[in-house]
């Protein structure tokens, strides 16, 4: 499902970011971590929007999450890697499917 990351303290004052393709929809309190050609920002989901438009089409998303923490460089481990088993793994967007490696 393809959807729209807002940056922010609220909806009001969010940034809109870039669209990204998930499996599965990130509940309120999971961590993403996104990744760019020069490194990674880890961003909370805040809330979600789910916009139900007509029946034959797909339902809009819109997720916001915290202002993002960056990372040094692409070469550094996302720290999903830990739970994929993956060193250096590198993916778009993901939803952590355990405990958090990050904390609260």
């Amino acid at each position: 499902m393809l959807v729209r990351i807002f940056m922010g303290a609220s909806w009001a004052a969010a940034d809109r970011q870039e669209d990204y393709e998930f499996d599965a929809l990130p509940a309120v309190g999971h961590k993403l971590a996104i990744a760019y050609d020069d490194g990674w920002e880890v961003a909370t989901v805040r809330d979600i929007v789910h916009r139900l438009t007509d029946p034959e089409t797909a339902a809009d998303i819109a997720v916001l999450v915290s202002v993002p923490v960056t990372s040094g460089n692409a070469a550094d481990a996302l720290p999903l890697a830990g739970l994929d088993g993956v060193s250096g793994a590198s993916s778009r967007a993901s939803v952590p499917k355990t405990a958090s490696p990050w904390g609260s």
